[in-house]
Formats: C-alpha cells, sequence, structure tokens
C-alpha cells in the first residue's frame, strides 16, 4: 500500500496536476502559441521550478544539456520557445509509459521555461 504521506508521491501529483491545468489552458485559448506560452509563463516558470528539484531532473542533467544544445543548434532564437513547447507535447504523445511521459515534463518543462521572454 502506498504511504500517503509520502512528500515524492505529493510533488509527483502537484506536476501532475499543474502540467494538466496548463494544458486545459494553453487549449482554451485562441490566440498564436507563442503568445498563449507568454501569457502563462508565471505558470509554466512554478512548474519549471518543481521539476528542478526532482530526482529524474537532478539526474539527467546531460540529457537535458543535450537536448537544449539541439535545440539551439537547429532553431532560430525567436522559435525557440514555440519549438520547445512542441518538444515536450511531441515527447508526451509519443512517450511508450506514463513513466516516461512524467519523465518528459520533467526534462522538458524546465527547456520551455529557458526561452520565456525575462518577467
Amino acid at each position: 500500500m502506498p504511504d500517503t504521506n509520502d512528500p515524492q508521491q505529493d510533488e509527483s501529483r502537484l506536476i501532475d496536476r499543474m502540467m494538466t491545468d496548463l494544458l486545459s489552458t494553453m487549449d482554451q485559448d485562441d490566440s498564436d502559441m507563442r503568445s498563449t506560452l507568454i501569457e502563462n509563463g508565471d505558470d509554466i516558470r512554478a512548474l519549471a521550478e518543481i521539476c528542478r528539484q526532482t530526482g529524474v531532473f537532478e539526474h539527467s542533467h546531460a540529457k537535458f544539456a543535450e537536448f537544449k544544445q539541439h535545440l539551439e543548434d537547429s532553431t532560430p532564437p525567436e522559435e525557440r520557445l514555440v519549438k520547445s513547447w512542441a518538444w515536450l507535447l511531441d515527447r508526451i504523445v509519443h512517450s511508450p509509459t506514463t513513466l516516461h511521459m512524467r519523465g518528459a515534463v520533467r526534462l522538458c518543462v524546465p527547456l520551455v521555461a529557458l526561452y520565456l521572454p525575462p518577467e
């Protein structure tokens, strides 16, 4: 039986809920994607901060750096925000398991936040 007082489970549920809420909000906005991402920048930054504190992110710095380098090598600066979001969605959709999907969120949301304009 799972421990209901486990902080990691609470963190995981929080990340899942925040990502679900963000996707729902994004789905309801008719603006262009870049504008919508910027409008939701505070939520993206908050989610990214929590993701950066997870074990998955901490153990995957090399993979994060690889994603970032690939994106920067292949995408003009003005397109990186939308491209990083599209990449996150693609990794979620094509994840073979829920575990992979959750890992994609924890690795890629901080990448999206990186390309948001400064506050």
